[in-house]
């Protein structure tokens, strides 16, 4: 399993980096799952005034990774209930 992203925090503000690289930073299962727990922390942390997502190669993400999503997005597409 792939670490999703690593997080920093300096003057109040929290950096997610994103960490999949070789895959182009593509937001994975991995991420989807991790991301609300780790938002939720920065929430209630009292210290964190805002929040960034970054990443420190040339490119910030080619977006959702389809193809590893596939086993879960792929009964919501194939049951017509995307968009629903």
């Amino acid at each position: 399993m792939i670490e999703a992203f690593k997080v920093g925090v300096q003057k109040h503000v929290a950096a997610l980096w994103l960490t999949y690289v070789k895959r182009g930073n593509a937001m994975e299962t991995t991420f989807i799952r991790k991301l609300p727990g780790v938002v939720k922390s920065l929430e209630e942390d009292e210290q964190v005034c805002g929040a960034v997502l970054a990443a420190q190669e040339s490119q910030c993400s080619v977006g959702l990774d389809l193809i590893g999503m596939g086993a879960e997005l792929g009964p919501a597409l194939a049951g017509g209930s995307c968009g629903k």
